[in-house]
């Protein structure tokens, strides 16, 4: 790649769409985080949302909010870090794969963890589907190594 004569204060780095995205993406990440708060995770939290007023007091929601607060904050950063060390060392598809795959982790982790705070409520479909997005993450995943060993950079 040629590097571009003169973009500003950004004149060493040939910058595409793609460090946009990276910074997006984590900027979406990290607001998901700050939005969701206690006063409105009615509305917003996915299953907590679907639960009667007698299922959702069995559920500490504070402590679940700082959870997900901290969580979206790493994600957030990391995608952010891990995808700029990526792009400008491999290139766009290791940062494309490095993004879908992190995230993906991050959540099955996050899902398989936050299903403590749900004490005295069934949580069967929560188990369900963390169980479908592990094997959606592990084939997104492997589908990702299969194309980057194929075409090669």
């Amino acid at each position: 790649m040629p590097w571009p004569r003169s973009h500003g204060i950004f004149f060493c780095f040939y910058w595409t769409n793609m460090i946009f995205v990276v910074f997006a993406i984590s900027l979406l990440f990290i607001s998901i985080g700050y939005l969701v708060n206690k006063g409105n995770a009615a509305q917003l939290l996915s299953g907590y949302n679907r639960l009667s007023e007698e299922e959702r007091k069995k559920i500490d929601i504070t402590s679940y909010l700082e959870l997900f607060r901290r969580f979206h904050w790493f994600l957030g950063i990391g995608i952010f870090i891990g995808s700029g060390v990526l792009y400008f060392s491999l290139g766009e598809q290791w940062t494309a794969f490095f993004m879908t795959s992190f995230t993906m982790v991050a959540y099955c982790f996050f899902i398989w963890y936050g299903l403590r705070f749900y004490k005295g409520v069934n949580v069967r479909s929560t188990k369900i589907a963390l169980m479908i997005f592990i094997i959606l993450t592990v084939f997104t995943t492997g589908f990702f190594i299969y194309l980057l060993a194929k075409y090669p950079l």
